[in-house]
């Protein structure tokens, strides 16, 4: 794994060009499906916060491994870091719940723009949305995050 430093610098570029295209190009071009990448930049911004916590937490000896698997970080964060080394609160159910969205939106074999909402649907017709708005709450809530790991680690 990478140093938390460098990782905080990716994941702060992937927050910044979410914030760009949130901010400035999705008014100007109005196409919902840039919705897309800006939630794939979210979803790596949050990954790199995640994995620079646990780095800095491997480099301090507070934890004795540093897991491989997404789910198992967050798992770690959640249960030996929260409060320990760093108060992370809603924080792991907001990854999982971009990791999901992602997840749903990449299996997804249809994708339309119904009023300000781009729906994917599966073949068994399970359907996602995305707005903007949602979008935006989860930039807020990765910004916040990456600020505090940022404090941490720094």
């Amino acid at each position: 794994m990478q140093d938390a430093k460098i990782l905080l610098q990716e994941a702060e570029n992937s927050l910044r060009i979410a914030s760009h295209l949130l901010d400035t190009t999705l008014p100007m071009v109005k196409e919902l499906k840039l919705l897309k990448p800006i939630l794939k930049n979210i979803d790596v911004a949050l990954t790199k916060t995640l994995q620079a916590v646990i780095q800095d937490a491997y480099n301090h000896k507070k934890i004795m491994f540093i897991p491989k698997e997404k789910e198992a970080q967050i798992r770690l964060l959640t249960e030996e870091l929260d409060k320990k080394y760093i108060q992370v609160g809603e924080k792991s159910l907001l990854i999982r719940t971009v990791s999901d969205i992602l997840t749903f939106v990449k299996e997804s074999k249809t994708e339309f723009i119904r009023e300000d909402k781009l729906v994917f649907c599966t073949n068994k017709y399970n359907m996602q949305q995305l707005t903007k708005e949602k979008v935006r709450q989860f930039l807020i809530l990765a910004k916040e995050f990456f600020q505090q790991a940022k404090e941490q680690v720094f």
